[in-house]
């Protein structure tokens, strides 16, 4: 990673009911509720019908977030499935980023990866 910018982006595969996110760099709140936000707003359509939704993260450029945004995140994920995330692959390369991930994802139909065809297969399996 060259930077700590926080940046993030956001894709929904409607014919798949996947929703994609990348993150990458050191969030604060503000950013983080930004991009749970922007989440939020892709994935409405789906929600609107009632379709379940899939989950793949790309954080291969994260970093270990502070606590403030360790403790959004670990809500964000809680409220996913609330909201019909059934499933969610997650893709890291930081063995510390992973350590947190775990922390904050006990639990939950989340597994972590090191590297995206796996997830992606862990993911669309039945």
């Amino acid at each position: 990673m060259n930077h700590l910018t926080p940046t993030y982006s956001v894709q929904v595969d409607c014919d798949r009911h996947e929703l994609h996110f990348v993150t990458s760099g050191l969030f604060d709140a503000a950013k983080m509720e930004e991009c749970v936000q922007e989440i939020g707003r892709q994935v409405a359509p789906l929600l609107s019908k009632g379709q379940k939704i899939r989950a793949l993260g790309d954080l291969s450029e994260f970093v270990t977030q502070t606590r403030d945004v360790a403790e959004k995140m670990q809500k964000t994920l809680v409220d996913a499935q609330k909201f019909g995330v059934e499933r969610t692959a997650i893709f890291i390369t930081s063995s510390l980023v992973a350590l947190q991930y775990k922390r904050l994802s006990t639990g939950l139909p989340i597994k972590i990866f090191d590297n995206r065809s796996e997830a992606l297969l862990w993911l669309r399996a039945d």
